[in-house]
């Protein structure tokens, strides 16, 4: 992200404010630098700020020669800033108050649940993204994994958010969701490939938008949920290590029956609970949707086994730490089970937030 600070900010600003923004800007710990600086050396050479900030960094000259080049090296259009720092307000634009609230602030990426589902962001870096960038972002604190508490509190979650922001938006006439740094990942929930999208996602998409969240900001999943996307790989190991194992035999034949599910069939199962098992007001079980029983036209007996459920110990816990902990999730496994581009999308929305 490329962030120019102007030059009216070198003649006007308060030194402490101008020298803080720019440590934030310009410090990384490691070998990825979190931004890029953008500062015209000619045009503020002359202003008291440069000099108090040249003698405050021995270092300023030699990293905006070298920001400068690579900008120039790196933008053919020598217009791709991101966001400007200066007293002339646009909407890409922030002063000295605001910009240290908003680049010094993580990127929120809302799950959720951050413990569980947090797994399979980071095997989508680890794996998927070849710069290695987001990676090094969590490790820093640059980017943090938040807790919605289920995708009907996503909305409560993020006004209590934005509150933080009302008094700073209040003295800049803007409104809080310009200073609030997040993408919304969300489980599908589908249960068939064209079920329509569920009333408590379209209301939730609604609200995002009412508040200036395009859909750049969320993303809904393709598959059901994030176990979905568990390389086949992993229960190949799985199956081996319960092999022999009376105990284990109802988890056995659950992989032997989910491996030779065909994709779709994969994408859509409800892996801990099976089938919908939804009743009436009078405790009379509701039929199962014809889209799904025609989806899922196995043998009765392998039916029923999926419908049991998958037994695999502390589920909700631990099931999604093999995202992390197997060494069977990989690049390639993790894209011969998404089938799409999916994983890109994610990592470009990302991308455009850091």
């Amino acid at each position: 992200m490329w962030i120019e600070i102007s030059k009216d900010i070198f003649e006007d600003s308060d030194i402490k404010g101008l020298s803080y923004i720019f440590q934030i800007l310009s410090w990384y710990p490691k070998q990825i630098s979190r931004y890029n600086v953008f500062i015209d050396l000619d045009e503020i050479k002359k202003t008291n700020n440069y000099i108090k900030l040249k003698g405050i960094d021995s270092n300023f000259d030699e990293f905006i020669e070298n920001q400068f080049n690579e900008f120039i090296l790196t933008n053919s259009s020598k217009k791709n800033r991101d966001y400007i720092i200066s007293n002339n307000k646009s909407s890409n634009s922030f002063n000295i108050e605001e910009s240290i609230r908003f680049f010094n602030q993580p990127v929120s990426i809302i799950l959720e649940n951050n413990k569980n589902d947090a797994y399979f962001i980071k095997a989508i870096f680890n794996h998927i993204e070849s710069r290695k960038v987001l990676t090094e972002h969590v490790e820093n604190g640059w980017i943090k994994f938040e807790n919605a508490g289920g995708c009907s509190n996503v909305k409560n979650f993020i006004e209590g958010e934005l509150k933080s922001f009302e008094d700073l938006a209040s003295r800049n006439n803007r409104d809080p969701y310009k200073y609030y740094r997040c993408l919304v990942i969300l489980d599908s929930d589908k249960e068939f490939l064209l079920q329509p999208q569920k009333q408590q996602y379209k209301n939730l998409i609604s609200f995002l938008e009412s508040i200036g969240l395009d859909d750049q900001k969320y993303h809904i999943l393709e598959k059901r949920m994030m176990e979905n996307y568990i390389p086949d790989e992993v229960f190949e190991d799985l199956r081996d290590s319960y092999k022999g194992k009376h105990a284990q035999k109802s988890l056995l034949d659950w992989i032997n029956v989910y491996l030779n599910l065909n994709d779709e069939q994969k994408d859509y199962l409800n892996f801990k609970n099976g089938f919908p098992k939804e009743y009436d007001e009078h405790g009379n079980k509701k039929p199962i949707l014809s889209s799904i029983l025609n989806l899922y036209n196995i043998p009765e007996r392998d039916y029923a086994i999926l419908d049991g459920g998958f037994k695999f110990p502390d589920f909700k816990n631990s099931f999604s730490e093999l995202f992390y902990k197997s060494t069977r999730v990989n690049k390639s496994s993790m894209l011969n089970r998404a089938k799409s581009k999916e994983f890109d999308e994610i990592i470009d929305k990302i991308y455009k937030l850091v």
